[in-house]
Formats: C-alpha cells, structure tokens, sequence
C-alpha cells in the first residue's frame, strides 16, 4: 500500500537584498553611485531639479553675472543669482547696513571694499579673480600721449597697447598753461584730460586718486599726515575734469565713445570682453581702441562675501567649475590657477599686454576716504566704512 501523502515546509525565498553576502558589494554601489553624482554635479555635467535664487549686492562685476553663459552654467548648477545694483562699489558697506541679512553675498569690485565688508559684517571671503585698473583710448589720443613723451607703445603689442607714465601725464594735464590735444595732432581743442568715474561711488575712480596720489607721492605710500599736502599737489589735476561720469567702461565701446570718452579709466576684462567677442564675429580686432597700462599698475581683486550657505555655494562654484573659470577668462578676468589670460589671447591670436613689474600700492582705506572727501567734497564718505 501506498504510504501517506506528506507536506513538506519550504520557508519563502529571501530578497537577496537581505542577504548578508550582498550587503557590502550593495551599500559600495550606492557609495560609487552617490560620489559620481556629486562629482558630476559639481563639475556642471548634470542639472539639478531645483533652482535656488541667490541675492547678491555688486556693482560693476554684475557683468560677470549677466552674461548668458553664465547664467546658464549657474542654472545647470541649480543657482540663480538675483542681482541688486548698488550704484557703485563704495555704497556696498553702507547698503549692507541699512538692510542686514537680506543678501547672500555681496561683491564690490576692490579689495579694499571688500575687506572693510568682511571686517565689519563678517561672512566668508572667496577670492575669486582680478582685473587691472587701466586707461583705454582712441588710437590717436594714445600716439598724442606718446608725441608728448608721456606714453610709450609696447614692443610686440601690434600697436594694441601703451605704457603711461602718470608722474608726466598729471603733470602735463596739470600744467599752468592748459595743453590741448590740437597741439599733438588731435582734430580736439579741448584740453587734455583723462576720463575717470566718480571716486565719490565707485572703487575705480577711488582707485585712480590713490594711483595718481602714489605717483605724485614720489611711489611712496600716503599717509594720513601727507594727505593735506597731497590734495593740494593733484587736485588740480584730478578736478579739471569737471563732472564725473559712471559707466565709462561702457560708453568707451560705443559707437560714439570717441566724442564722450576719448581717454576713460576702467577695467582691463571690460575691453578684452569686447576684442574678444568682436573678434569672435567679425574675424577681427577693434584696431581703434588701444589700452594704457600705468607704469606702476595697480590691480583689483573683487572679493565676494557670503552670508549664507547659498552665498558659499556661488563663490565655490566660481573659483573651482571648469565652465565658469573658462568663461571668466573669455571675458578678460585673470583668474589663479593654472589657467592664463595671457594663453587664451595667444590661443585666439591676439597680442599679449606687458604688465609691469612695479605695484602702486594703495594708503589705508581710511587716509584714501580722507583725500577723495578732502579733493571732492564727498563728506558722506567720512561716515562708511571703507
């Protein structure tokens, strides 16, 4: 006869999941997975699903922040930055004091300034990159500057950039007989001067009483107890101009920038952004317009000050995305590292600019307040702290 049937208890399969010999190699993938997707990420391979808006406080350097292609790197990166005009780098201070906490960064375009900000409010300070206070100029106001015996072309430069000396151009626009830019061949009977923005706002017009109050103090560092003296010395050469004028760096490169500034102090970057992106449509380079590097140069260096982790994030992003350093080198800016300006301008064929050697260093903050209010009449300037 046949035996009882019999049941036997098979227990369920396990997930392999579950089992322990698939725990380590599992919890390795997501560790590999995990770390790939924050390196891509970071190096702007992949987008994020959300955007964060980023409110930052700048002046002149919002032009970074407003090219398309970085706002496109940015939002690959899941950053917008809202940008609030300050009217001019030496407001930032003051406007950060009237409304505390209401931006993740700000970013004037000196160091000085930007110091002053992390010293007074705190934040965390990214050096992000530089630019060189220069003169631009319409080629035939650079060749009057050198039959003045005030300027000098650079050997090799393609006729593209000059040597000034700011000892001998204060002292030939300061001079007691006004000299006209008819007497060297100009088609201009107005008297000779340079262009700067107000130094009442803005850290370039700053910076450009401290050079010419470093070339007049024989390229000495000005002290407090110099500045009477020296206001006295290059206030006449400084107010000549008349009315000051923002945007230089703009108005230069317009169509009608030879009538409204002929000679204009600004940033380096602004006019290797416009030969390069005229380079870029037309074949070639604006011959024109011609740059005058000050024999004792002085460099800025824009910090950004974070308030919040948002903050943070921009300035990482900045100093370490490939995209974003390579885009800040394709609109002029020196950025540290391994990349050059001066590679990128060889690589597109354009001639490289010799920078000097010799600093001009700027006095205290305070003591350069004191002679800007002293010369100008800018008292508020007393009362930031810069």
């Amino acid at each position: 006869m046949a035996g009882e049937p019999t049941f036997t208890i098979i227990d369920p399969p396990r997930s392999s999941f579950r089992r322990k010999r698939f725990l380590f190699p599992f919890g390795l993938a997501v560790v590999i997975s995990l770390t790939c997707a924050i390196a891509l990420y970071a190096s702007g391979a992949v987008s994020m699903p959300f955007t964060a808006v980023v409110e930052a406080l700048m002046a002149s350097k919002a032009d970074f922040f407003k090219d398309e292609q970085v706002k496109r790197i940015l939002m690959r990166q899941g950053v917008q930055v809202h940008i609030t005009d300050s009217g001019g780098s030496l407001d930032i201070p003051d406007s950060k004091l009237k409304k505390p906490n209401e931006y993740d960064f700000v970013m004037p375009s000196g160091q000085m300034v930007g110091e002053s900000v992390n010293e007074t409010y705190g934040g965390q300070r990214f050096y992000t990159f530089r630019s060189p206070l220069v003169l631009g100029a319409f080629r035939e106001y650079a060749e009057a500057l050198s039959k003045a015996g005030v300027a000098e072309p650079q050997t090799g430069s393609q006729g593209m950039y000059f040597t000034v000396d700011i000892v001998r151009f204060s002292a030939l626009v300061g001079s007691p007989e006004p000299q006209t830019w008819s007497r060297y061949g100009v088609a201009n009977t107005n008297q000779m001067i340079v262009q700067s923005p107000d130094p009442c706002q803005s850290y370039s017009g700053a910076a450009y009483v401290g050079l010419v109050a470093f070339a007049a103090n024989e390229s000495k560092t000005m002290t407090a107890a110099s500045v009477p003296a020296l206001a006295e010395k290059i206030g006449p050469v400084l107010t000549v101009e008349g009315q000051h004028e923002n945007g230089l760096g703009f108005k230069f490169f317009q169509p009608e920038g030879r009538a409204s500034a002929p000679v204009a102090v600004f940033y380096e970057h602004q006019y290797f952004s416009y030969q390069l992106r005229k380079l870029e449509q037309t074949g070639r380079m604006d011959d024109d317009r011609v740059l005058l590097y000050p024999k004792a140069r002085h460099t800025t260096e824009p910090w950004l000050v974070s308030f919040s982790d948002k903050g943070e994030r921009v300035g990482w992003l900045i100093n370490n995305n490939a995209d974003l350093r390579r885009r800040a080198l394709e609109l002029g800016l020196r950025v540290s590292g391994p990349e050059s300006l001066d590679d990128l301008l060889a690589e597109r064929g354009v001639a490289r600019p010799q920078l000097s050697e010799t600093e001009s260093f700027m006095p205290k903050s305070a003591d350069l307040a004191r002679l800007i209010s002293t010369v100008f009449g800018c008292k508020q300037l007393e009362e930031v702290p810069w």
